[in-house]
């Protein structure tokens, strides 16, 4: 009987331990008396250890994550507050904090949406199926009221359904966490104006501090909403824009309208940089516009980008090839190789007679492979184009070899140009000369 009660007694003592255990390892349930926020949240009630209420007209609700101190009671670590977003929001998208896995993703080119905000994009992964929706909605108070709660939040995300920030415990509750309501209510507040994405937007390309984003709103502006009177005299003031950037987009909306002000940023701005220079050419070109050659030589003297040689290039074909003769003979002797070949290449499309001397001595001083074979390209180029000249030779080529070709031959008559009709003849005289 003794053994009988031992035992009954250890298992009731085992599991009122459990129980205490248990009870000991479950956070306490919150009422409104125990934490600091009934100042803050209007109709607020209790519901499974969070409590619910609203904030400047806001359904939120604050939860806490716990940890277990050494006198083994709980204490509040964080405080998550969740505030709803109106339903009349266009969805999904989603701001969150950037994480490693982002970082990485960037790196081999998939990366997400980029508002043009260095400082914000480095901060922030965005993601939409509604690419518009986002430069209209991530204005710049947005932006910054986003930027300045992540600075005290551990975690912050937003959608158009939710918005989220885990913030400092309520011990540290003062003016961090009222910020932190103030600021998100501000947030939501803007996102769920009634202004329309289209006004939005206009009003990003006309104040927005960042250029990058007013290039991207002014291009989410011409790809999605049609251009009426309200419109164009958007586009209008965006061409006097500082930024470049801007500007080219602006001209290109408006279809060849104002070219003379992306030729004058060519001619006065002598600090751009070579997508700048590639950009500004590659509108002008398009849209034929004559460049004058004094602007292209400067832009060639600023630049050793190959891509950037070639439209300058291209701008000297247009609208005819006057310019472009001087142009090419004034840099055939310029040290870098690739752009030397390839004004080399152009000279066969408008070089003359005189030309080919120059050319030919250019391709026996060269060491570079790829010069001695633009020149005999250039030169056979020239040949096709002049047809028949009596001016002496002109091709590097044996006479006898290629019928017709043009050669400068390094005798006596060195510089004297002329085309042979047949070769025949050419080899019928030099078996003279071995007879004789």
């Amino acid at each position: 009987m003794t053994w009988f009660l031992v035992i009954v007694g250890g298992l009731v003592a085992f599991l009122l331990i459990q129980l205490v255990m248990r009870w000991l390892d479950s956070p306490p349930m919150l009422t409104v008396a125990d934490e600091p926020f009934k100042s803050l949240l209007s109709d607020v009630r209790t519901d499974n250890g969070a409590m619910r209420g609203t904030y400047r007209g806001h359904p939120a609700i604050v939860s806490f994550t716990y940890e277990k101190s050494r006198s083994y009671l709980f204490e509040v670590i964080t405080t998550i507050v969740r505030m709803d977003i109106p339903p009349h929001i266009t969805g999904p998208f989603s701001v969150s904090r950037e994480t490693v896995l982002s970082n990485s993703k960037r790196l081999i080119g998939k990366g997400d949406y980029q508002t043009g905000d260095v400082r914000f994009d480095r901060t922030f992964l965005i993601s939409s199926d509604h690419p518009v929706v986002l430069p209209a909605l991530l204005n710049a108070a947005v932006r910054k009221n986003l930027l300045k709660l992540n600075s005290s939040a551990y975690a912050l995300s937003l959608s158009n359904e939710q918005f989220m920030a885990e913030l400092p415990r309520p011990s540290k509750f003062g003016k961090a966490i009222r910020n932190a309501f103030e600021t998100m209510a501000s947030i939501i507040d803007d996102i769920a104006s009634p202004a329309s994405i289209r006004d939005r937007l206009v009003s990003s390309i006309l104040h927005d501090p960042v250029a990058a984003v007013r290039r991207n709103c002014l291009e989410a502006l011409i790809a999605n909403v049609p251009i009426d009177t309200f419109i164009r005299d958007v586009l209008e003031k965006a061409v006097k824009d500082l930024s470049i950037g801007v500007k080219i987009a602006a001209v290109r909306a408006l279809k060849g309208q104002h070219l003379g002000e992306l030729e004058r940023v060519l001619k006065e701005r002598t600090k751009l940089t070579d997508a700048e220079r590639l950009e500004l050419l590659s509108v002008l070109n398009d849209n034929r516009y004559d460049i004058p050659v004094r602007t292209l030589i400067a832009l060639a003297d600023q630049t050793r980008e190959m891509t950037v040689v070639k439209e300058i290039l291209r701008s000297c074909a247009i609208p005819n090839s006057d310019k472009l003769y001087p142009f090419l003979m004034r840099y055939l002797d310029q040290r870098n190789a690739k752009a030397n070949t390839e004004m080399i290449r152009h000279l066969g499309s408008v070089g003359t007679a005189e030309t080919v001397e120059k050319l030919y001595l250019l391709g026996k001083k060269s060491i570079n492979p790829f010069v001695r074979r633009a020149v005999q390209d250039a030169i056979a180029t020239i040949q096709a184009r002049l047809g028949d000249i009596e001016r002496g030779w002109l091709s590097t080529a044996v006479p006898a070899e290629t019928e017709g070709a043009l050669s400068i031959p390094d005798g006596p008559a060195a510089g004297v140009l002329s085309v042979a009709k047949e070769s025949k003849p050419v080899r019928a005289a030099r078996k003279t000369e071995k007879n004789v």
